[in-house]
């Protein structure tokens, strides 16, 4: 499992210091920033970041989340805000589930928080694959930004054991979402065809499903031999 964090329009340097040095603490190395809202490379971020200087100055700068979504198979939006209702996009994984799933993945896995004043908008994890949540007080939810960063990276890094199974790659992924809906279209008894599609879109990536299963599915439901 390769794990890319991405930061959505940062605010603050110490906290952008503070998760860099949380990401060497826990070997993690790769970090994308979305139209950040401070200069990444500023005296005061650099403090806060200590000995994982190196992640700032290689960090990837992007202006939209979706192109930072690119480099990555999944991805897994991160909030405090979560509910009990049967939204799919607002269904969150525990963290603790989440790292079992994709320990054993070779998969690279995006890690996206929000802003630290706002978190992330609907539309934002509405792009993403899983929405994480750490359990916490009903006292106090909200975490430092810094603090949810560390504990999740934690939980990852504890979780991993030796990659036993290749997951879907991103490209056929698409080609099972395309084919799905392009048989879905057809069907004059659906009505909401989004919501089948999302539905299917999510029985996806909840499954985990691996390459061997996906180029099953594709040959005996939609006769694709890829």
């Amino acid at each position: 499992m390769k794990t890319i964090v991405i930061l959505v329009e940062p605010e603050y340097e110490e906290n952008l210091g503070l998760i860099t040095r949380a990401m060497k603490n826990f070997g993690l190395k790769d970090l994308v920033l979305v139209n950040p809202k401070i200069d990444h490379l500023t005296g005061k971020t650099r403090s806060r970041s200590v000995h994982a200087q190196e992640i700032l100055e290689k960090a990837k700068i992007v202006k939209k989340l979706g192109d930072a979504l690119k480099l990555a198979d999944y991805s897994a939006a991160t909030s405090a805000k979560i509910t009990k209702s049967n939204t799919m996009f607002r269904n969150a994984l525990p963290v603790q589930e989440f790292s079992r799933r994709f320990a054993n993945s070779d998969a690279t896995i995006a890690l996206v928080f929000g802003r630290e004043s706002s978190g992330l908008d609907n539309k934002e994890i509405q792009q993403c694959d899983f929405l994480v949540h750490i359990p916490t007080s009903r006292e106090y939810k909200s975490l430092n930004i810094s603090h949810a960063a560390a504990v999740l990276f934690s939980q990852i890094y504890f979780a991993k054991k030796k990659i036993n199974f290749k997951i879907a790659s991103k490209l056929t992924k698409k080609i099972m979402l395309r084919k799905f809906k392009e048989m879905i279209e057809k069907r004059t008894n659906i009505d909401n065809k989004k919501a089948v599609l999302d539905s299917f879109k999510g029985l996806i990536n909840r499954a985990l499903i691996t390459e061997k299963e996906a180029r099953a599915l594709l040959s005996a439901f939609f006769g694709v031999k890829k």
